[in-house]
């Protein structure tokens, strides 16, 4: 459902989903939760990714300009990921045309 870099992300328009599973919360290990996969092999195979679960949506996100034009569970996504990640999305690209992108703030600019 998305894709992106340092503060992009790519709706792919065409994708809908009734509900939205991703795993950017954490790991358990051994009962304990933890943000960061630990660095050995044995301890990695011990992870299980912890699952958060949203509300899809089933309306095109293709060629949509306005962030208060997405579909309302798609905004709350996006700022789902924002609240998790604690980076500011800057750009959101519902296309591959270059018209098809929401400035949410220049890139460049503080």
């Amino acid at each position: 459902m998305f894709a992106g870099t340092a503060g992009t992300v790519t709706l792919s328009g065409g994708i809908t989903a009734q509900t939205l599973t991703f795993t950017i919360t954490g790991y358990e290990l051994d009962g304990e939760h933890t943000d960061i996969l630990p660095m050995g092999a044995d301890e990695i195979s011990r992870c299980k990714p912890v699952y958060e679960t949203m509300e899809g949506w089933s309306e095109s996100t293709v060629g949509v300009t306005q962030f208060d034009k997405l579909p309302v569970n798609a905004r709350l996504y996006l700022q789902r990921i924002e609240q998790v990640t604690g980076v500011p999305i800057d750009m959101i690209s519902t296309s591959p045309d270059r018209d098809h992108t929401i400035m949410m703030r220049h890139p460049y600019l503080p």
